[in-house]
């Protein structure tokens, strides 16, 4: 038996919703990890938060350098 269906809609207080987003963004990361640790696959995650103080992207893994190369492999021209 399958779940039912979830009504989508914004969160209209603020301080839930900003709980909620750090909440399912460490979630995220943290089952990333776990799909690179146990399949044995490169990955990458950029997060882009409009409301944060800075404008820096959350990104997974924490080194830009990893994160570059990926992007920078998925881009480049397969033969």
């Amino acid at each position: 038996m399958g779940r039912g269906k979830l009504k989508l809609e914004l969160m209209r207080n603020e301080k839930s919703r900003r709980l909620s987003f750090k909440k399912r963004k460490d979630g995220l990361i943290n089952k990333l990890h776990q799909l690179t640790t146990l399949c044995d696959v490169t990955a990458c995650m950029i997060i882009f938060d409009d409301n944060s103080n800075y404008q820096e992207p959350d990104i997974w893994p924490r080194d830009p350098e990893k994160v570059r190369r990926i992007v920078e492999s998925y881009d480049s021209p397969k033969s």
